[in-house]
């Protein structure tokens, strides 16, 4: 369940990253560097997010993601990317803002993903646990699934498979194909790379798994 979770985030994230940013033609802009394509598309992501069709394109893309995993994790999988699609369009509509998107830090869209995974992963089956309250077995369960699923990120294949997936999705971007492969190459790598610096622990604590003393 954790890994299907994960990996689900994972793939829709990436791809709404990259579509959000090739659909919205940046112009320059005095900032950062590393900001200007968060900015402009920020500004338009209201208008962008009502379009249903690219959650149905998500949709899609999240399937065959779940294509390639093992066939005892497929339905599951199945089951609960639908879900997130749904529950990413409500919390994306919120933090695709100036202020939560774009940050001073140099690296703004891997900042919002994070800030869209912990909201994800915050979502339980137990709505009537306390929040901000965090089981230590769950914590433990946590640190074993990331640990195995940056493994996984570690192998040249997986990696291959994820950029696939992302250029794929492009191809039937109308109009903006070049520019969302452009973004797809620049950004999936350096979110890859970040995730792969980050201790197991450290990553359950931003999504709400862990608890800010645990070690």
């Amino acid at each position: 369940m954790m890994e299907m979770r994960m990996l689900s985030c994972f793939a829709i994230l990436l791809v709404l990253l990259a579509h959000v940013d090739a659909r919205n033609k940046v112009e320059p802009i005095p900032t950062d560097e590393a900001c200007e394509t968060c900015l402009e598309p920020s500004r338009h992501a209201k208008e962008t997010l009502r379009d249903t069709k690219l959650f149905e394109k998500l949709g899609m893309i999240s399937t065959e993601v779940c294509d390639i995993l093992p066939s005892d994790f497929k339905p599951k999988c199945l089951e609960t990317s639908e879900a997130y699609v749904h529950r990413t369009r409500l919390l994306v509509t919120g933090i695709f803002s100036e202020k939560t998107l774009c940050n001073s830090t140099g690296l703004c869209l891997l900042k919002s993903m994070f800030t869209v995974i912990n909201g994800l992963a915050s979502v339980n089956d137990n709505p009537e646990e306390e929040d901000g309250v965090a089981d230590e077995s769950t914590c433990a369960a946590c640190r074993r699934s990331v640990k195995d699923i940056f493994a996984q990120l570690n192998k040249p294949k997986m990696r291959v498979r994820v950029m696939e997936s992302l250029i794929e999705y492009c191809e039937e971007v109308e109009d903006s194909e070049k520019t969302c492969k452009q973004k797809v190459y620049k950004y999936a790598p350096m979110v890859l790379s970040k995730l792969e610096k980050l201790k197991t622990t450290e990553f359950c604590r931003m999504m709400g798994f862990c608890d800010e003393g645990t070690l």
